[in-house]
Parts: structure tokens; C-alpha cells; sequence
């Protein structure tokens, strides 16, 4: 529905009474929780600053330049709601992207062995088993680096990025696109294009040949949070894969249960959770 009032904005009159107006309570209940959101840490902070034992961070550092500047920190004021709103959007636009792609990899991990042996090999032969990675490692680790890309790349979280709005009008391949149009990009289209093998799970495609950053977006639309994202990821991916042994779950008889790909429909393609307990760490 909210999709659906992005192309007919006027349905938002609606009474809540009315036939397919119960989009109403949900926008409410869904407000209540955003608001939580963004609004608990960004008061732990404040209470932190006061006792003296805050962490750095983006909103500590902005808060403390502005109290330095002599103005105040009321958690009303416009300064306060524009670093409380710039926080908790990058935080969660970055959670859940990265926890679906953590799901997507864990789950290709029991799904190909083969692969996950590679990986392991190559942190056991960095690592000695004598430490965990970190991020200085990223550069000696190009496996690990390729198999975050063909996640990336096999399951785009945003398959369908996000609306764009033509700042002017254009025209493509003999279509007229007015000035105003909502454009959808195929980024779906754009991962499996130019490959006779897009539906494998192959890391080794991107062993020294570049990454899909169109996952990430384009243009002004750019996601300015890549950076620590792809950090995220080599941590946890790095993390999980020198301490466990990833494996398909086994029924009664010890026998494997072979793993099904499936996903639940929605702007983000989310892996559904019948299938991610098809698989064990041990």
C-alpha cells in the first residue's frame, strides 16, 4: 500500500473507516516504532555525554561541537532532530541490507561447501588459527572480498533499488520518458547481465575483476553508507566463517536436507525464514 500511495497520493485522505483505509493504522503503528527508532540511542547518547562515559560516534561528535559552540543540545531543537533523523537513517538503511546479505550467505555457504572450503583455506593460511581477521586484512583475503561481491551480485537485497524521480525529460531506447516520471531500476537485470552462468553461485567471477557496486545504487542516489557496509560484512562474513563449520541441517536419519531458495516479496527480497533453518553453524 505505501508503494501504492507513492503513485496515487490522494488515497492518503482516506478515512481510516473506509474500505482499504486500514493502510491508516499501519502508517500510525509504524511511525510510534520509527520514531523509537531514532529517538533511544540518540537520548542514550545525551545521558552518556552528562555522566561523562560517552563512546565516539557521529552523534557525540556533532553534539559535542555544537555544545562547545555554546548552543544547546534540547533534543527539540532543529539541529538535535536533523543529527537524531541523519543517525537512524543511516543505521537503518545499513541493518537490515547488511543482515539480508549476511542471511543470503550463511544459507550459500551450507548451500556450496566447495566454496566455503575455499574461504576457510584461505583464513586458515592468513591466520594460522592464531587470531580472528580484522579489517587491515581485507587487502590479503581477496576470496572472502569476492565471495561478499557474488552475494551481493546472486541475491540483491534491493532488487528493484529505490524510486527515482527525472529530474528532466528523456528518452530511451525509442520510449519517451516524461520530466517527473518514478523510475524503478532493474538492478536484478543488471547482476545477471553479460553471464552465462548468473544463476550459479561462482565467487571466482570477481577474483580481481571489480565489484557490483550498482548494488549500492547510482548516481545521486548513491548509498553514501557502501563503505562501512562492505566493512560490516567482511567482519561478520570473516568472523563467522574462521569459527564455524556452516552445514545443511540433517533429519532423523542423518541425512541431509537439501536447501530450497526461497524469498518473501517486498521492495527488499528477504530470505524467508522456513528456509533459513535449513542449515546449522557448528
Amino acid at each position: 500500500m505505501p508503494r501504492f500511495l507513492d503513485h496515487f497520493p490522494k488515497l492518503r485522505h482516506i478515512p481510516a473507516w473506509f474500505p482499504f483505509g486500514g493502510f491508516k493504522k499501519y502508517a500510525r503503528e509504524s511511525r510510534i516504532l520509527i520514531e523509537d527508532l531514532v529517538t533511544r540511542p540518540f537520548v542514550q547518547v545525551q545521558k552518556d555525554m552528562a555522566e561523562g562515559i560517552a563512546r565516539p560516534s557521529y552523534v557525540h561528535d556533532l553534539l559535542s561541537a555544537r555544545n562547545e559552540e555554546g548552543h544547546s543540545e534540547d533534543i527539540n531543537n532543529e539541529f538535535a532532530e536533523t543529527v537524531k533523523w541523519t543517525a537512524g537513517s543511516m543505521y537503518g538503511a545499513c541493518a537490515e541490507t547488511t543482515y539480508l546479505t549476511m542471511t543470503c550467505l550463511v544459507m550459500v555457504m551450507a548451500m556450496y561447501p566447495e566454496k566455503q572450503a575455499l574461504a576457510k583455506a584461505e583464513l586458515d593460511q592468513l591466520l594460522c588459527v592464531t587470531r580472528l581477521p580484522t579489517i587491515a586484512d581485507r587487502g590479503s583475503l581477496p576470496y572472502i572480498e569476492a565471495l561478499i561481491h557474488e552475494t551481493l551480485r546472486w541475491h540483491i537485497a534491493l532488487p528493484c533499488s529505490l524510486p527515482r524521480r527525472t529530474a528532466k525529460a528523456d528518452e530511451y531506447r525509442g520510449y519517451h520518458i516524461p520530466e517527473g516520471t518514478i523510475v524503478l531500476p532493474n538492478v536484478w537485470s543488471i547482476g545477471r547481465e553479460g553471464y552465462d552462468d548468473s544463476e550459479e553461485f561462482r565467487p571466482e567471477r570477481f577474483l580481481g575483476n571489480g565489484e557490483p557496486g550498482y548494488v549500492f545504487g547510482f548516481g545521486r542516489r548513491l548509498c553514501p553508507g557502501r563503505l562501512l557496509a562492505m566493512n560490516s560484512l567482511f567482519i561478520m562474513v570473516s568472523y563467522i566463517l574462521a569459527s564455524f563449520e556452516i552445514a545443511k541441517d540433517m533429519d532423523a536419519d542423518r541425512n541431509e536436507i537439501p536447501i530450497q531458495p526461497k524469498y518473501r516479496d517486498g521492495l527488499i527480497r528477504c530470505v524467508s525464514s522456513s528456509v533459513s533453518r535449513g542449515y546449522i553453524l557448528g
